[in-house]
C-alpha cells in the first residue's frame, strides 16, 4: 500500500547556502517529524557541498539535484511537480521557521476562501521587525527602492508607500507576500498556475501573486506566526550578478503586466539611477574617498546596469 499523503509539503530551493540551509530544516524538524509534513530540497548544482553534507544529516529530506542552476522558479516548479501534500510551502533557505508557525498559517487556511496564500511575520536575524506584505510594485515604489532604499525603510510614510501600512503588528489582507515563506492549497497552486521560469531570479513570486489576485484570490500576512529571514542569504555570494538579475526580472514583470510604455519608463528610470551611480563613484574616485579596486568594481556594476537598462546587454 502506497505511503499517505502529508498534508504539507514544503519546497526549498537551494545554491551554495549549506549552513543557512542546515539551520533551515533543523528548524523545521521538531514539528517535521511528529507531523504529516514531506521536506522537499531542490539543489541548484551547489558547489558548497551541500547536498553531500546535508543528506546524510537529514534523511527525511527528499534531494531533486540539479546539474545546472536552472534559476529560481524553475527549480520552485520541480518541486512543486514532486509535491504531494494538500497543503504546499514555498520556503526559503535562509529561514528558520519558530515552533507552530507553519501550524498557525495552516490554521489561517482553513478558516479562509479557497482562493488564498498566507505568509508570516518575518523577523531579522536580531528577532527585530522585518517588514513583509507589499502593495504592488509601482512606478513611485520603484523610485524609492532605487534611490532612497534606506530612507523609506525608516520612516513611516515610507512603508505606507511600499505596504500600504506602518503597523505589522495586526493580521491584514495585502497584494503579495514576501517569497521567503508562502502557504497556500494545492489546489490554489494548481488554479494560479506555476512560477514564470522566465524570471531566473526575483520578482517570480510578484507575477504568481498578480495572477492569484486576478483570480480574485487573496494574500494573507499572518504576524501570529513568525519565521526569521537572513535576508539576502540565498543571493548574497554574488551581489553584482543579484542587481542584474533584479533588473532583468523587473523588466520582465513591467512589459508582462504594464506593457510597453510601462516597461520604456522602468528602464528610463533604471538607467537615471546607473548614470546616478556612476557620477557618484567617479566624483568620489577623483577626491581620492574611492579605493581604485572599490571604484573598478561598483563602476562596473553602474555601467552594465545602464547597458542593460539600454537593452544594449541582456
Amino acid at each position: 500500500m502506497p505511503d499517505a499523503a502529508p498534508e504539507l509539503s514544503l519546497i526549498i530551493v537551494n545554491w551554495n547556502t549549506r549552513d543557512l540551509l542546515r539551520a533551515c530544516l533543523t528548524s523545521l524538524r521538531p514539528e517535521s517529524q511528529t507531523s504529516a509534513w514531506e521536506v522537499i530540497v531542490v539543489d541548484n548544482a551547489s558547489t558548497d557541498g551541500s547536498q553531500a553534507v546535508l543528506t546524510s544529516e537529514f534523511p527525511e529530506v527528499l534531494w531533486i539535484n540539479n546539474t545546472v542552476n536552472a534559476g529560481f522558479a524553475a527549480a520552485t516548479n520541480q518541486g512543486r511537480r514532486r509535491a504531494r501534500g494538500a497543503v504546499w510551502v514555498m520556503l526559503n533557505p535562509d529561514t528558520e521557521v519558530l515552533p507552530g508557525a507553519l501550524a498557525r498559517l495552516k490554521r489561517e487556511l482553513e478558516q479562509a476562501p479557497e482562493l488564498t496564500a498566507a505568509g508570516p511575520q518575518l523577523l531579522n536575524d536580531d528577532r527585530s521587525l522585518q517588514p513583509s506584505g507589499r502593495r504592488f510594485p509601482s512606478l513611485g515604489r520603484m523610485v524609492a527602492e532605487l534611490f532612497f532604499p534606506k530612507g523609506w525603510k525608516n520612516s513611516r510614510q515610507g512603508l505606507r508607500v511600499m505596504f500600504g501600512r506602518a503597523d505589522f503588528s495586526q493580521p491584514a489582507w495585502v497584494e503579495e507576500l514576501s517569497g521567503a515563506c508562502v502557504m497556500a492549497r494545492r489546489e490554489t497552486f494548481a488554479r494560479v498556475g506555476l512560477l514564470d521560469e522566465a524570471y531566473f531570479l526575483y520578482f517570480e513570486e510578484v507575477d504568481w501573486f498578480r495572477r492569484l489576485a486576478r483570480l480574485r484570490g487573496r494574500a494573507r500576512y499572518v504576524p501570529a506566526a513568525q519565521v526569521v529571514h537572513h535576508w539576502g542569504g540565498g543571493s548574497s555570494q554574488a551581489a553584482e550578478a543579484g542587481v542584474l538579475h533584479n533588473a532583468r526580472s523587473a523588466f520582465y514583470y513591467w512589459r508582462k503586466f504594464h506593457g510597453l510604455s510601462g516597461v520604456l519608463a522602468l528602464r528610463a528610470l533604471y538607467a537615471l539611477r546607473a548614470l546616478w551611480g556612476l557620477a557618484g563613484q567617479s566624483a568620489g574616485a577623483l577626491l581620492g574617498l574611492r579605493a581604485r579596486r572599490t571604484f573598478t568594481k561598483r563602476a562596473r556594476l553602474h555601467l552594465n546596469l545602464l547597458r542593460l537598462a539600454l537593452g544594449v546587454q541582456r
